[in-house]
């Protein structure tokens, strides 16, 4: 009955893509925003366990390095790749460096990024000042994850 009127199925099929429309409109700032905060929960694992291999090295050699090729890295490192010639180890979607006490994990596209306190054994999260994205990534992920190394 309701195919048999002329221009019927037009008219579903066209209240079908609005429907799946604002489905995909109000669904996938969700999902990316999920995504986000996942990646820096990865992320958070990631520095923790760099900082212990940082740590290990420091109490062998007497001092920590800024290069990373000299580390024997985790099994949860294994996937990242080195970059500047061993100074920066690029894992997801952030990039590590360490100056000093401090590592740093920078994401590459938000304005955000973490530094794990290697000496203090504390991780901080930052976000530009004017970076809502920034602000509500690191409310998220310190919201639910446990900051100490």
């Amino acid at each position: 009955m309701l195919l048999s009127k002329r221009g019927s199925m037009h008219t579903l099929m066209f209240v079908l893509i609005v429907f799946f429309g604002f489905g995909l409109a109000l669904g996938l700032p969700q999902y990316r925003k999920y995504k986000n905060i996942t990646e820096g929960r990865r992320a958070l694992n990631r520095g923790g366990a760099l900082a212990f291999t940082l740590s290990g090295y420091k109490q062998r050699y007497g001092g920590y390095t800024q290069d990373f090729s000299r580390l024997v890295l985790p099994e949860e490192l294994a996937e990242c790749a080195l970059e500047e010639g061993g100074k920066v180890l690029l894992c997801g979607e952030y990039r590590f460096s360490q100056e000093g006490g401090m590592l740093k994990a920078v994401h590459v596209r938000f304005p955000k990024w973490f530094e794990f306190d290697l000496d203090g054994g504390t991780v901080n999260c930052f976000h530009a000042g004017d970076s809502d994205v920034g602000r509500h990534l690191c409310e998220g992920i310190n919201a639910s994850f446990p900051i100490k190394i």
